[in-house]
């Protein structure tokens, strides 16, 4: 079909040629030298000159012509690639929606292959290899990321992700600060300042911090009191360790006026007032920090130190008018008891540990306590009724720690969870 239009163009041209010289029989003088003249017929001229000038358009545009050519066959060529690829992805995800990730693996590395600023399949590669944890692989693929997607925001967010679950805190610092170039956003600094909490870089941690809550509305601001509160703690605790103790001092005084309601800045100021020697600011501290937090821990610290004085009726005049204040404190009840037995004082245990069990309190600890008490005094039928109703726990008179966010036990109580790291969470196993 193409050949006979191009013919029949050519006829049509043939013709109207002949037609036009037909009519123009006449000739030009063309001047080729000042000696030379040549006469010429004019429509055949014309046309020699018309053709020459389309064959020499034609010869000029060539160059362009053919680069334009190669361009559309690379272009064609990288067009089935990509088609190629994204069928391999597109398999890929059919995969992993059934859950069988072992044959989307070949297929997202096939893709990779074909298309390596496929951002998509390294993250879905990534996210494989975290899942089976493969560090290996996935610090191979984060190591050897191409130049033209290496600072993608797409690859940026999973790499920090994945540098800070691995505890690589310097090099996802550096992905984060690029992160921040791209979306200068509070979330950003958020995710900086929590890697900075999460390696201990508590100074930074702190500046960032400041930045934060100045970004943040009103309303928002509440939500990081907790962050702050500990920021804040882990400074006053490195002043402790360079020896400003004065300064430490006042940071978590300012603590315990602002965040009254957490127990570590109330359990360290206690510490450095006994450590200066300010004994009875020592124990105040510790005595506000339990009425502002009721956390147990405080009372279990004075009990410590007193005993550890030989000073024993000290603690037992705290205990003492703690009941008093609050009689209808089972805990308090029962705690009072097992001083008493640690003590020795067996019948005073008893009846504190009675007091506590009529209190209805759900926990194994009082049959235990109290079983321990009926053995040492012999009566080995009783405690052993005491014993069958504790059965499954172990005969010791040490109650261990509960993380409220993981759920870990502590034999130590601390400020930070031994577990999950989280502040502020141990509190005292009675279940």
């Amino acid at each position: 079909m193409l050949f006979r239009l191009y013919l029949l163009i050519a006829v049509a041209f043939i013709a109207f040629f002949f037609y036009l010289f037909s009519l123009n029989p006449q000739t030009v003088s063309i001047n080729l030298s000042a000696t030379v003249l040549k006469q010429f017929p004019l429509i055949p001229f014309l046309f020699i000159v018309l053709i020459a000038g389309l064959l020499l358009s034609y010869l000029l545009s060539l160059p362009k012509n053919g680069k334009k050519f190669v361009e559309n066959l690379r272009l064609s060529k990288q067009r089935k690639i990509d088609e190629e690829a994204e069928k391999q992805l597109s398999t890929a995800k059919k995969f992993i929606l059934l859950d069988k990730w072992e044959s989307a693996e070949p297929l997202l590395k096939k893709c990779i292959s074909l298309r390596p600023e496929s951002v998509e399949a390294y993250i879905i590669l990534l996210d494989y290899y975290v899942k089976i944890n493969e560090q290996d692989k996935v610090f191979d693929i984060i190591d050897n990321l191409p130049s033209s997607i290496d600072k993608h925001l797409g690859i940026l967010i999973p790499k920090a992700r994945i540098l800070m679950a691995k505890s690589s805190y310097e090099r996802a610092a550096d992905v984060l600060k690029m992160i921040r170039e791209h979306e200068k956003d509070v979330d950003t600094n958020l995710l900086l300042r929590n890697m900075y909490i999460q390696s201990s870089q508590w100074e930074k941690a702190s500046e960032l911090h400041e930045r934060i809550v100045k970004d943040l509305k009103k309303g928002e601001r509440a939500k990081e009191e907790l962050i702050s509160a500990r920021i804040n703690y882990e400074l006053a605790r490195i002043m402790i360790e360079e020896g400003k103790h004065e300064d430490a001092l006042k940071k978590f005084t300012e603590l315990t006026k602002k965040q009254g309601e957490f127990a570590p800045p109330y359990m360290n100021l206690g510490k450095l007032h006994w450590e200066m020697g300010n004994r009875e600011l020592a124990v105040q501290t510790w005595k506000k920090g339990y009425t502002k937090t009721n956390n147990l821990i405080f009372i279990f610290m004075l009990e410590e130190l007193y005993l550890k004085e030989e000073d024993p009726q000290e603690i037992i005049n705290i205990y003492t008018d703690l009941t008093n204040e609050q009689p209808d404190n089972a805990y308090l009840k029962l705690f009072f008891g097992k001083l008493y037995l640690r003590l020795e004082m067996r019948e005073e245990a008893r009846l504190w540990l009675k007091r506590a069990e009529e209190s209805d309190i759900d926990t194994p600890y009082i049959p235990r306590l109290l079983g321990e008490t009926l053995f040492r005094d012999r009566e080995y039928r009783e405690a052993a009724v005491k014993f069958k109703e504790a059965l499954g726990h172990e005969r010791r008179i040490l109650i261990p720690f509960v993380c409220t966010s993981c759920s870990g036990q502590s034999n130590e109580w601390k400020g930070t969870c031994p577990n999950c790291s989280e502040w502020d969470t141990l509190k005292v196993a009675l279940t």
